[in-house]
């Protein structure tokens, strides 16, 4: 396995299923400009629930924007998952 780990097995985009372009760190998609990067971030998401009620957040962005998710994110080098949770839950949520 290369250092594409997981997507050395991905062939078709998985947006728009035309093959993708393989590079040393990525693959790329040239029909719909899909990315997938090969780099092991962690994150932290928080699962708030109040009166048999979850909080969902709709992305902005991309990947996934307009979808719902649990607010979270990625750590700042360095940083305590619980510290990073409550970083981006604030930041989300205001």
């Amino acid at each position: 396995m290369s250092i594409l780990g997981i997507l050395d097995g991905w062939r078709f985009c998985p947006r728009c299923a035309v093959p993708l372009t393989r590079e040393p760190t990525r693959v790329t998609c040239e029909a719909c400009g899909y990315e997938g990067w090969a780099n092991s971030v962690p994150g932290a998401h928080a699962l708030i629930e109040r009166h048999d009620q979850v909080l969902l957040g709709r992305r902005a962005f991309e990947p996934g924007a307009g979808c719902w998710g649990l607010p979270g994110g990625f750590l700042e080098e360095g940083e305590h998952p619980l510290d990073g949770v409550r970083r981006e839950v604030l930041e989300e949520t205001g």
